[in-house]
């Protein structure tokens, strides 16, 4: 049988002992033989060694997490991530498990002389977060590192560097406050729709959100030559305005957001338009995870200074999160449906 130690072996026993005791204590979980054979059965499948060794911690982590949120009655969904897939796994450093009230969360395996960890690019359009599971000399048990949410400063210095730094993690404990009061359930970190059509939100949040409304638009000087439809009864209409910098140009971005509003499901229009070129920036992307967490990505033509995207069948009540990301900045906002 193969077996894959977890410190390289130049690593002396008395460094270990030295890093150990650095180390402050934290949430420790269990890893029985039925946990090893399931790491060493999918270790086993793999090409070389080395990716042998890294699906083993990567499963051995996932697990890890599964069993300490089912210990605090927290829903997973183990099976169904793709580091549970046979060429997933095989071809993508994965180590992902969907956590309902975030999305999908990455179980990142992390060594005692590890000050930093990687993260793949691709990992960040549809990860939410990442949990740190520490692994000591022994495999008997790992201990929770701690939590890290990926706002939109995370995925910006993410989508640069590709490292995460261990001091970057909040306490464990932290991802309670989005698993048992989800943030964008909360009105501080989303616009409310609804409220939005009884007139009850707040003008400074949503000029803090980047957002402007229907009135706003109509004695905006920039926008007098844009003319836009009037607005139907069962209809919302939100704007923001972006400038982005890219290669010498300033390219000037009109986003509408028009919400259909139904008994229980909503209708999302996503329309942007760039009012000052004939085309879009090269790298400018709009990204949008719908009701049911799927990541939609949208291109921008490049010959064409106008776009939009349609989304049916959005649950009334749900998160729905645009994201517009450029080389050099990422704009975003969540709306309560």
């Amino acid at each position: 049988m193969t077996t894959y130690p977890i410190m390289p072996a130049t690593l002396p026993t008395e460094t270990l002992n030295r890093l150990e005791g650095q180390l402050e204590p934290g949430l420790r979980i269990p890893l029985g033989k039925k946990v090893h054979q399931i790491a060493l059965a999918f270790a086993s499948e793999q090409a070389t060694v080395a990716k042998g060794r890294q699906v083993f911690f990567n499963t051995l982590a996932v697990i890890a997490v599964h069993k300490c949120l089912k210990w605090f009655d927290c829903d997973t969904d183990l099976e169904n991530g793709d580091c549970w897939k046979v060429v997933k796994r095989a071809m993508f450093n994965v180590s992902d498990i969907l956590i309902p009230e975030i999305g999908i969360v990455e179980c990142l395996p992390i060594l005692l002389e590890q000050n930093q960890i990687g993260i793949e690019s691709c990992l960040l359009e549809n990860r939410s977060g990442a949990i740190g599971v520490r692994f000591h000399e022994h495999l008997n048990y790992v201990e929770m590192l701690g939590f890290v949410f990926f706002d939109d400063k995370i995925k910006f210095e993410l989508k640069n560097s590709s490292l995460l730094n261990i001091d970057q993690f909040k306490v464990f404990e932290h991802i309670f406050n989005y698993i048992f009061t989800p943030s964008w359930r909360d009105p501080e970190s989303a616009i409310s729709i609804i409220d939005v059509i009884r007139n009850q939100v707040n003008q400074a949040k949503l000029q803090q959100a980047g957002l402007f409304s229907e009135i706003q638009y109509q004695h905006d000087p920039e926008l007098s030559s844009h003319k836009i439809p009037a607005i139907k009864k069962n209809l919302v209409r939100l704007f923001r305005k972006l400038e982005i910098q890219e290669e010498n140009l300033i390219y000037k971005v009109l986003v509408q957001i028009i919400v259909k509003i139904n008994a229980q499901e909503r209708q999302v229009t996503i329309q942007l338009s760039c009012l000052n070129q004939t085309h879009f920036p090269k790298t400018f992307l709009m990204k949008c995870y719908d009701t049911n967490y799927y990541l939609n990505r949208v291109a921008m033509p490049s010959n064409n200074n106008n776009v939009f995207k349609i989304f049916n069948n959005q649950k009334a009540g749900n998160l729905f999160e645009i994201y517009l990301e450029s080389s050099s900045s990422i704009f975003s906002n969540k709306f309560l449906l």
